[in-house]
C-alpha cells in the first residue's frame, strides 16, 4: 500500500475522502461473498476511475497490469489535496478488490491511509462485533518500523552515515524516505550533497512506493550501517 505522511493531506481532505473508502471496502466484501461477477450490478459511473477498475477486473486483468494501468492514470493526473488523495483511495481499493481481499483487510488499508481514528468506523461499515486491536496493531506497525529506521539513522556515526548516503542509489534512497517524517528529511539532508536530496525530493512526486517496498528499502540501508 502507499504510505502518506500527514503533512500531504488535510484533516478536511480526508474527511472528505471517507465515503469514497467505506465504497471500496462494501465492494471488497461483496467481491468475497458472491464473486467478482457481482461487480456488474454496481453503479460506478459517477467516478472515473473506480469505473475504470472494475471494468479492467471485470475484464480479468492480471494484478501486474492493474497496478501499472491504474497508477499511470493516477500520476498522469496531476492532481493535488483531496482529488489526489481520492484517486490513490480507490488505486488500494481497486488492488486490493481484485485481490479478493477480506473487507477487514481493506479497513485496515484505509485506515492506514486516512488515519487510524477512522478503522472502527470503516469495520463498522460493513458488519459490527469486530475486534479492532488486531487490525490497529496491523496499521501501527509499519508507523513503528519507519520511525525505527528514522532514530537509527540519525543516531548512526555522522562520517559513517555520509559515506553510506553518498554510496546508495537514489531511488534506494527515495524509496526509503518517502515512508519517513518530514522532520527526519530535514535532517537527513545534512548528510548528503544538497543536489542528491533534491533529486530524491523530486521522486517523491514522480514514483508511488507501497509501504511493503518502503519497509524493505529501509531495511536494506539498515543492515548496511
Amino acid at each position: 500500500m502507499f504510505c502518506f505522511c500527514d503533512a500531504k493531506f488535510s484533516y478536511e481532505e480526508k474527511q472528505m475522502c471517507v465515503p469514497i473508502a467505506k465504497r471500496m471496502i462494501k465492494l471488497a466484501h461483496l467481491v468475497k461473498n458472491a464473486g467478482i461477477m457481482a461487480l456488474e450490478d454496481e453503479d460506478v459511473y459517477d467516478v472515473p476511475l473506480l469505473k475504470m477498475g472494475i471494468n479492467l477486473i471485470l475484464d480479468d486483468v492480471h494484478s501486474n497490469d492493474l497496478e501499472r494501468i491504474l497508477k499511470n492514470f493516477v500520476l498522469s493526473s496531476h492532481h493535488i489535496g483531496f482529488f489526489l488523495l481520492e484517486k490513490l483511495v480507490i488505486f488500494e481499493g481497486i488492488l486490493a478488490v481484485r485481490k479478493r481481499y477480506t473487507a477487514s483487510a481493506v479497513s485496515n488499508i484505509m485506515a492506514y491511509i486516512l488515519g487510524v481514528e477512522y478503522l472502527e468506523e470503516f469495520l463498522n461499515s460493513y458488519r459490527d462485533n469486530i475486534d479492532c486491536d488486531y487490525f490497529i496493531q496491523l496499521y501501527t506497525k509499519p508507523m513503528q518500523e519507519s520511525l525505527y529506521f528514522e532514530d537509527k539513522l540519525l543516531s548512526a556515526d555522522k562520517n559513517k552515515l555520509s559515506d553510506l548516503l553518498l554510496s546508495l542509489d537514489y531511488s534506494l534512497l527515495a524509496a526509503a524516505f518517502y515512508g519517513c517524517s518530514e522532520a527526519f528529511n530535514k535532517n537527513i539532508q545534512k548528510y548528503m550533497p544538497k543536489s542528491k536530496f533534491i533529486d530524491i525530493c523530486e521522486l517523491f512526486s514522480q514514483i508511488l512506493y507501497s509501504s511493503v517496498t518502503i519497509l524493505e528499502h529501509q531495511q536494506v540501508i539498515l543492515k548496511q550501517l
